[in-house]
């Protein structure tokens, strides 16, 4: 059982000449290993010399009576680091306004139905709360010097880890993702190396950074970290080499949490193969198809491009079709496949493919995709104009006159069909998926 004086008198310390006052633990107390430094040398302590080393001719009588001093200062003194509430060595030592210490929950606790001391009974004129840095100091101290049984410092640790997790949730939820992130908040961690990936949030683009809390938050099971840490082994980011068979295990551990971006990650390194991973378009397909299922809008536009391109699954021009047109009805603009989809679905429109030919729905889609930037739909468009085509005619075609042999709406349709074959080539989707663009959402 731990002791729990709390009438220590210093007042023989300086006839001690103690170097340096630390505040140690006795072995009884908290297991410092027997085989290894004893509390007087923990507190350095000199042992008194012995009559046959003594220069000053110091006898056995007043050694003896030296070390028994030291021995009840140190019993006194370590006393202060044990919370007389919890038992426990302290955590996050504080004094009350009575200038005794306790662990700052256990007295938070307290003062939560009491507002007097807890050793004296009290009535305390404020229930105030001072962090008491020299204690947390010696007990950091008596930590690094390995003396604890390992039972007794895991069990210090694992509270600790406790403590900083929910000071860090209260930092996280006022937005202080990165004080959060060093106290060890997963989430924050995660966010962290996101920041340092796109050089995002007052953070500067910094790969090395970024996977250090990458580890970090992969470490403590966040997703956005596993995935993180995925594409660093997946583009040979922040000074690791490129390994894919990594990179998957990561990305499925993120996929497996709901991660869609992890998804299609995985789809790619099986699209490519290498570096520890064998190249299986069937496989990759099915990841697509898993984070399209979810919604996800770069799942469903690649599963179109496989269907159009008929890789790792049957070539379906209709299937295609659907992808693209699910994706394109989509009410989120600000995504950059949404666009895409809407420009290659307008080109299959166009041409006939998987459905029935419309030009002006095909026009009116590249306008869509155009005006959030996507170049190719601006350049189709752009390749009409050069015809003298006004796009508002092909969109609203005046009414055929009975006297024209061949009416205008028969023309633009030809016309428009003609330019599309000899015009509009599907180089995006005619590449290896690769080139239809790796980048995270």
């Amino acid at each position: 059982m731990l002791l729990m004086k709390r009438n220590a008198h210093f007042s023989s310390v300086d006839d001690m000449r103690l170097p340096e006052l630390h505040i140690e633990v006795r072995q009884r107390s908290l297991h410092i290993n027997g085989g290894g430094l004893s509390a007087r040398n923990a507190l350095g302590v000199g042992s008194p010399k012995s009559p046959s080393d003594s220069s000053h001719g110091e006898d056995t009588a007043r050694a003896k009576r030296a070390r028994t001093t030291a021995s009840s200062i140190v019993v006194s003194i370590s006393e202060d680091l044990i919370c007389s509430i919890s038992h426990e060595l302290m955590v996050d030592p504080v004094c009350t306004l009575d200038g005794i210490t306790y662990e700052r929950k256990e007295i938070e606790t307290w003062f939560q139905e009491n507002d007097t001391s807890p050793e004296t009974n009290l009535r305390l004129g404020a229930k105030t709360l001072i962090p008491n840095i020299s204690v947390k100091k010696t007990i950091a101290k008596l930590l690094a010097s390995g003396k604890l049984e390992k039972k007794v410092r895991e069990d210090w640790e694992e509270r600790k880890r406790g403590i900083d997790l929910v000071r860090a949730q209260k930092l996280f939820n006022e937005g202080k993702v990165e004080e959060a992130a060093e106290l060890g908040h997963p989430e924050a961690q995660g966010n962290m190396a996101g920041r340092c990936h796109y050089g995002h949030h007052g953070q500067a683009q910094d790969d090395v950074k970024s996977l250090y809390w990458a580890k970090k938050a992969a470490a403590g099971g966040d997703r956005q970290g596993q995935f993180r840490l995925g594409w660093s082994y997946f583009h040979a980011l922040g000074g690791l080499p490129e390994n894919n068979a990594l990179a998957v295990e990561w990305f499925t551990k993120a996929a497996e949490q709901g991660c869609h971006i992890a998804m299609n990650s995985i789809g790619f390194a099986y699209e490519g193969g290498g570096h520890g991973v064998t190249k299986n378009l069937k496989t990759a397909v099915s990841w697509f198809q898993r984070s399209a299922g979810q919604g996800d809008m770069a799942g469903q536009f690649y599963l179109g491009v496989c269907y159009y391109n008929g890789k790792g699954v049957a070539k379906s021009l209709e299937m295609a079709r659907f992808w693209y047109q699910k994706l394109a009805d989509h009410d989120y603009d600000g995504n950059t496949f949404r666009a895409r989809a809407q420009r290659e679905l307008g080109t299959m429109i166009m041409k006939g493919e998987g459905g029935e030919q419309d030009p002006a729905e095909a026009v009116s889609l590249w306008k869509k995709a155009a005006e959030k930037g996507d170049e190719q739909a601006q350049g189709h468009l752009d390749k009409l104009k050069t015809f003298s085509f006004e796009i508002s005619n092909i969109e609203n075609p005046p009414a055929p006159k009975n006297d024209t042999p061949l009416t205008l709406t028969c023309l633009f349709v030809i016309l428009c069909a003609v330019l599309a074959g000899v015009f509009f080539e599907k180089k995006a989707l005619e590449k290896k998926l690769d080139g239809a663009g790796h980048e995270p959402i």
